[in-house]
């Protein structure tokens, strides 16, 4: 579309302006026979210490004005113009555990509420705390992939636990407590399994040494298991 440029004076500022336009008020627009404008725009652009002319033009500042020559405006990029490509490192973990990759795991919050459903009665507050701990810092543990249950970590858990838990006022409520809570855990942990390698250790660490029972630590060897 053709431009129409003109260069006005302003009163005020006494200063040039240039101002493009497409809709140029003729000058009889501007004032009457006698001498009143009867232009509104211009009217009240002299009011304002707007040069006449550019209060009666009508088209809204732009880049134009500016005399910036910015051309059609740039193409907007949507996520449909990438193709995104997912980087697989070749490593021991990613060949490993690689199939586990967008797998389902249980939340955290899940873990807790399984663990009201499994255990009815409402946690004395100064056991509540012990037992989120362990719900949340256990299940961390469980669910990452390269846990396998050791009958180690049982007598470790069930022998810490009951620890925390022999104050526990309500007889015969911490063993509950515990049930629900690996219960509640869960992927394979059972509470049961746990008692039984507890058991089943205190049997074959009698009359050993400290360094046997080190050594069997260190070894692979769980024989004594139950």
């Amino acid at each position: 579309m053709k431009q129409t440029s003109f260069l006005c004076l302003s009163g005020l500022a006494g200063s040039l302006a240039f101002v493009p336009s497409t809709n140029v008020v003729p000058s009889s627009a501007w004032t009457s026979r006698s001498g009143g404008s009867t232009n509104a725009a211009a009217d009240a652009g002299s009011r304002r210490g707007i040069p006449m002319c550019m209060a009666a033009t009508q088209p809204k500042p732009g880049p134009e004005v500016m005399g910036l020559n910015l051309g059609k405006p740039a193409p907007v990029e949507t996520p449909e113009d990438y193709v995104y490509e997912q980087f697989i490192p070749d490593t021991p973990m990613t060949r490993k555990f690689g199939h586990l990759r967008g797998a389902k795991v249980k939340t955290v919050s899940e873990t807790v509420a399984d663990f009201y459903i499994y255990y009815k009665k409402v946690v004395l507050t100064q056991f509540r705390t012990i037992v989120t701990e362990y719900l949340q810092s256990t299940h961390l543990t469980v669910y990452d992939a390269r846990f396998k249950y050791d009958p180690l970590f049982g007598v470790g858990f069930y022998t810490s636990f009951m620890r925390f838990m022999r104050a526990y006022p309500v007889p015969g409520q911490a063993e509950l407590i515990f049930d629900a809570v690996v219960k509640a855990i869960g992927n394979g942990l059972d509470p049961d399994q746990m008692r039984k390698d507890t058991t089943a250790l205190k049997e074959w660490a009698e009359g050993k040494t400290e360094e046997d029972v080190v050594e069997m630590i260190k070894s692979d060897d769980r024989r004594w298991a139950g």
